[in-house]
């Protein structure tokens, strides 16, 4: 969204706020009023529950792209061990960051692609809950974790990590879903940038940060 800000803002002239946080958090500030034109959501659930609540506009509704979990350690770890699900079980790794399972998707998916691996339990003693999957992440890239779970787009941000895909064996692909807020003050540019998001050079951007277009064939590890 950083870098896909800036190029709609030249090529139309509206300028764009851009406003992170869990998923979850933000749909419930929609909810409580919050003046946000367009919600580009990690997962459809919060765009459909705000459907459902008249605060985002059906019509707006679509897929942007999908999300990827990965396994992320430092790179310069010199215990030098692979980043799998099944690695996180050794005794080496004390700390594991993930987004909050109870309002952030990479989370919630984190937690569903370790109870089908069997790890969940087994690990729980050594999960720390981030406030949303950037945060996750960042823990691990100033070393106050050894390991996350995060989407695919943030290990591949992150600076100085070695990361794997998660096979999707244990997990569906998020559905990265974006709507405009119904009572959006700010319509025409916000049914602009959310077409712009649909657009071929915006799927090129988003598509090389690790969240592949909806018409794109799944990932493989």
């Amino acid at each position: 969204m950083q870098v896909l800000a800036p190029m709609f803002e030249q090529q139309q002239g509206f300028a764009v706020q851009l406003v992170f946080g869990s998923s979850g958090l933000l749909a419930e500030q929609i909810a409580n009023g919050a003046p946000y034109d367009v919600f580009a959501s990690a997962n459809r659930e919060f765009v459909d529950r705000l459907v459902a609540q008249g605060l985002i506009d059906k019509r707006t509704v679509a897929v942007y792209g999908y999300g990827y979990l990965a396994v992320v350690v430092p790179a310069d770890d010199s215990r030098s061990i692979a980043p799998s699900l099944e690695n996180l079980r050794d005794a080496a790794i004390r700390r594991i960051a993930i987004a909050h399972p109870d309002h952030a998707p990479y989370g919630m998916l984190a937690r569903t692609a370790l109870t089908r691996a069997g790890l969940w339990e087994t690990l729980r003693p050594k999960l720390v809950h981030a406030e949303n999957v950037y945060s996750a992440g960042q823990l691990v890239s100033v070393g106050e974790v050894d390991a996350s779970i995060v989407a695919l787009s943030v290990a591949k941000a992150l600076p100085s990590v070695r990361y794997s895909v998660v096979p999707t064996a244990l997990y569906t692909p998020l559905a990265q879903t974006l709507g405009v807020v119904a009572t959006s003050p700010n319509r025409e540019g916000a049914m602009r940038f959310a077409a712009f998001l649909l657009s071929p050079q915006a799927q090129a951007v988003l598509r090389h940060s690790g969240i592949p277009a909806p018409d794109d064939p799944p990932l493989r590890p």
